[in-house]
């Protein structure tokens, strides 16, 4: 199993493992893929920012800028997951949680939420 984020850099890492473990004959059964945007929050954002974009108010508008950001981290990772697509292995998707791995109950509840995920 292989783990990485949707991070250019930790994308980059987790191609170099798979392509070593394929080049030493290793089975790879999976790949995780965690700190995604949730999929709730990053679908219509470029709908929604574009919508409040044209509101009266200016304090809405400013609401503008976060969807489209999230539009854009959506899209990046859109990107980095048919990349990782191409490596050609089971696909395991976590979106963010609120928080990190810090000990084992907390990695627990991590493979609970990809499995029901």
């Amino acid at each position: 199993m292989v783990v990485t984020s949707d991070e250019p850099v930790a994308v980059n890492e987790a191609d170099f493992l798979v392509t070593e473990l394929r080049r030493r004959q290793r089975r790879l059964r999976c790949v995780v893929v965690h700190s995604l945007i949730p999929s709730k929050l990053a679908a219509g954002a470029d709908e929604r920012a574009d919508r409040l974009a044209s509101a009266a108010d200016p304090a809405v508008q400013s609401l503008s800028l976060a969807e489209r950001e999230i539009a854009d981290i959506a899209l990046r990772e859109s990107a980095a997951l048919g990349r990782i697509r191409s490596w050609d292995a089971d696909l395991l998707l976590s979106e963010a949680r609120n928080g990190e791995i810090t000990d084992v109950g907390s990695l627990l509840d991590l493979g609970a939420a990809v499995r029901s995920g």
